[in-house]
């Protein structure tokens, strides 16, 4: 903190001294969090981590600046304060940020012993902090049901420059693990995800097996994995937030780690990871079919892209075979060939040969063509999603929601996402305001590098009403729209299906949290859930929206037809996931106030429309690269988008 200080009283009196109005500091946020890569990457390692903001115009383009009193007033931090009536152009903000971020450099350099002395004290500091006081260590066990994402966290902080050791033989420590108030213990190696109700500590003992994963504290760069890993208690009284409040890894990928406060652990054996953590699967080699069970996590979830085109069945049911049970999702490849096996266990998977036929009920797996649409609204959250396709190995046509007032754009598509996009559903449905000459986002001689993805001669029209019509007729004719957060406001408010709505809340906060959900009554055995096991789990959320579904009804009237109320039943939607009912087991990461507002209602939704699904996340479960725990819900219904009625 004292850093920031001195460059940005430093920066002020420079500029200020070369002429510059309007430079003062405190205008402080919230960015110790790292939701903000550069900035988390220089905090977290004993640096120095911040940014410039400065008054801008809308757009590249100039303006004449007009503050009210209250941002041109002259404080104790703000001795020349900006002045009004200026021209102010994007190169007026380059100006700034450059001049200031050159003396801020200028600087250091003049001051490098100092600020050296600081890095290395700091990193002592941290060091000292692990030898003494809890937490000693995180481990992360690398037998778990999700030990492939594992070993991904454990090379996230290898990539972050923290080091990570493997034990190297079986010991117990001592701990304080967490239990349920209703006066079970759980297990110490059991993972929070797991949980269904608030805890308490209690005394136990943690088991380390040779091979798990030990992120030791009393190193240098312990801070990524004590952020990274912490759970976040962001109150109703804390300055509002600037993003996302709640980032627990752990939780958001679905992995276990122990959190260790017994000091041995420091002189347990174990040695230095040199190399990439790795989880290779199991596969048997017999012939016949293979059985893959589900683990509702996205490698599992994507094994139908990896492996065609072999013949992939998903069970819809659970089955026993050779007295081993199976539970829905379970994957039934026959005639696998050894490249199958092999895919298999790179993605960490365990395969089975069944031994002879299988007689569960099954659907085949058609892969489905791919459409992500973006808005020219914005193109930030959408990008996560396509980086997570891209990382997944999940093939998709890129298209703009302008696209589609083109006839034929989705006539060769099965599967429309629409990731998260901010705004109105006027918004959403129409675009920007149509005002001022067109504004393009399109290669030219100035503009050599803007075509990569897409281009547009203007970035203003959305999709329009012939638009929402063509996706209309895309679902009614058996496709599946899959939207998720503020993009899901859309087919709501056109009426895709009457049976849904936008629930208001007038008290609840969440910004940005990780919130527990847990399988609606009744849909278990959707596809959508494949894996999903746990009575609830962890997923990424932030304040909106929240649907209602109207109910089953289940008063017959007299003289009604039988066959109408069943065809009507068909076509209400379902409920697949719901917050967690008890409002006191909402949260587990971030800000949640009034979260009574929030318990046992509906977070995502299957719509029926026509022959078609509209599937509804309220939820972000692809959001940005950090919600792997949720990826296998938007990928399940992706690959089962020809059987999600259940």
């Amino acid at each position: 903190m004292d850093e920031w200080h001195t460059l940005a009283y430093h920066e002020i009196t420079e500029l200020t001294r070369r002429g510059l109005p309007g430079v003062w500091t405190h205008g402080f946020y919230d960015g110790w969090a790292p939701n903000y890569t550069l900035l988390a990457v220089a905090n977290l390692h004993n640096s120095i981590g911040r940014f410039y903001e400065t008054y801008t115009s809308s757009g590249a383009g100039c303006t004449t600046v007009r503050l009210p009193a209250a941002d041109t007033s002259r404080r104790w931090d703000r001795p020349n304060p900006p002045v009004n009536g200026i021209r102010w152009c994007i190169r007026s903000n380059i100006n700034y940020q450059e001049s200031g971020a050159l003396i801020a450099l200028r600087y250091t350099a003049d001051h490098r012993e100092t600020f050296l002395e600081n890095f290395v004290s700091k990193g002592e500091r941290m060091i000292e902090r692990g030898r003494t006081s809890a937490p000693y260590a995180f481990v992360v066990p690398r037998n778990q049901r999700h030990a492939a994402e594992a070993a991904d966290l454990v090379n996230l902080f290898r990539a972050q420059g923290t080091e990570v050791s493997v034990a190297t033989s079986n010991f117990s420590l001592k701990a304080r693990a967490a239990s349920a108030k209703r006066g079970t213990a759980d297990s110490a190696a059991a993972p929070k995800v797991a949980s269904d109700s608030a805890k308490v500590a209690v005394d136990s003992t943690v088991q380390v097996h040779a091979g798990d994963w030990i992120v030791r504290l009393d190193q240098p760069y312990a801070a990524t994995a004590r952020t990274l890993l912490a759970i976040q208690h962001f109150k109703a009284d804390d300055p509002p937030p600037y993003d996302d409040t709640g980032w627990t890894l752990d939780e958001l990928r679905h992995v276990q780690t122990l959190k260790i406060s017994d000091s041995t652990i420091l002189s347990k054996p174990m040695q230095m990871l040199t190399t990439d953590a790795h989880v290779e699967g199991d596969v048997s080699t017999r012939s016949g079919a293979l059985l893959v069970r589900h683990l509702g996590d996205w490698r599992s979830a994507v094994l139908p892209w990896k492996v065609a085109p072999a013949s992939v069945s998903i069970a819809e049911a659970p089955f026993t075979v050779g007295g081993a049970k199976y539970a829905a999702g379970t994957y039934i490849i026959s005639n696998p060939t050894d490249a199958t096996r092999n895919v298999v266990k790179s993605l960490g998977l365990n395969g089975v040969a069944a031994g002879g036929t299988v007689t569960a009920r099954q659907h085949s797996i058609r892969l489905p063509r791919i459409a992500l649409m973006h808005s020219w609204l914005e193109t930030q959250n959408e990008g996560w999603v396509r980086y997570a396709f891209d990382q997944m190995g999940v093939p998709y046509k890129y298209i703009s929601d302008q696209s589609l007032r083109r006839p034929g754009t989705l006539d060769e598509i099965d599967v429309v996402v629409f990731p998260h996009v901010s705004g109105t559903p006027n918004a959403l449905l129409n675009g920007r305001p149509m005002v001022g000459p067109p504004i393009p986002w399109k290669k030219s001689a100035l503009t050599p590098n803007l075509d990569l993805w897409d281009q547009t001669d203007d970035i203003r029209p959305g999709m329009g009403l012939e638009g929402a019509a063509a996706l209309r007729h895309f679902v009614e004719r058996g496709g599946l729209l899959l939207t998720t957060g503020n993009s899901s406001t859309l087919p709501i408010t056109l009426g895709f299906n009457s049976t849904v709505s936008l629930l208001t809340t007038t008290r609840l906060n969440a910004r940005g949290s990780v919130i527990r959900v847990q399988p609606a009554p009744g849909a278990a055995l959707s596809p959508v859930l494949y894996g999903y096991e746990s009575a609830s789990f962890p997923i990424y959320f932030s304040q909106a929206p929240i649907f209602n579904v109207t109910p089953k009804d289940t008063i017959l009237a007299e003289g009604r037809d039988p066959a109408f109320a069943l065809q009507q039943e068909r076509m209400r939607a379902h409920v697949i996931l719901r917050f967690h009912d008890k409002a006191d087991s909402l949260l587990v990461s971030g800000l949640l106030v009034a979260g009574d507002e929030l318990a046992g209602k509906a977070a995502v939704v299957d719509a029926p429309v026509g022959s078609g699904h509209v599937v509804m996340f309220g939820i972000r479960p692809l959001w940005r690269w950090e919600s792997q725990g949720s990826f296998a819900l938007a990928l399940n219904a992706i690959a089962n988008w020809e059987h999600l009625g259940f």
